[in-house]
């Protein structure tokens, strides 16, 4: 389910952003739940977050999975939206994040398409004055993405990480390898 994998991604999203430095503060935390938060009150909450703050590098990120028609079939790929009345910032990210996540699930899937970055007014970016986009990692009703975005969501999750520390000039670190010992 969609809300599934939103959920684990933002969670995963935000522990590893918070060890590059970022502060991560989710508009629709929601680890119980199907229900959401609605749209209107997530840009809300990021503009009021914005705003009160004052923080001036900030961007919301609205994660999501694709589909097309409801039977498996050949569409897939990654796509990150900005809105029509997006910034030159929002677009940048947009693109950092796209060519990203596109260069490293390649890596895992050859075939695995770039769809680019669009415009589409979608409520959640079109309302929110900081840098914003959305993000479609890939079709669920496509075979092939969706063993991408059951089995390599850690990758994702990094390949997302990159495009947003090039977006705010952060060096981006690899996860931190466990190690094992072996007890004595």
């Amino acid at each position: 389910y969609e809300w599934d994998f939103n959920n684990k991604m933002q969670y995963a999203l935000k522990k590893r952003a918070e060890e590059h430095g970022i502060t991560v503060k989710l508009t629709n935390p929601n680890p119980n739940t199907v229900s959401d938060i609605s749209l209107t009150t997530r840009a809300t909450t990021t503009n009021n977050f914005y705003k009160n703050l004052n923080i001036p590098k900030t961007v919301m990120i609205s994660l999501h999975a694709n589909a097309y028609g409801s039977n498996f079939n050949s569409a897939r790929g990654v796509e990150v939206y900005h809105a029509s009345n997006a910034s030159n910032n929002s677009k940048n990210l947009a693109k950092y994040m796209c060519d990203s996540i596109y260069s490293d699930v390649k890596a895992i899937d050859s075939g695995f398409k770039n769809r680019g970055v669009k415009c589409q007014d979608f409520t959640v970016i079109y309302k929110t004055i900081t840098p914003c986009v959305l993000v479609e990692y890939g079709f669920y009703s496509n075979k092939d993405d969706l063993k991408i975005l059951k089995n390599n969501q850690s990758n994702l999750v990094e390949a997302t990480l990159k495009g947003i520390c090039k977006y705010f000039g952060i060096n981006y670190q690899g996860p931190k390898k466990e190690t094992v010992t072996k007890a004595p």
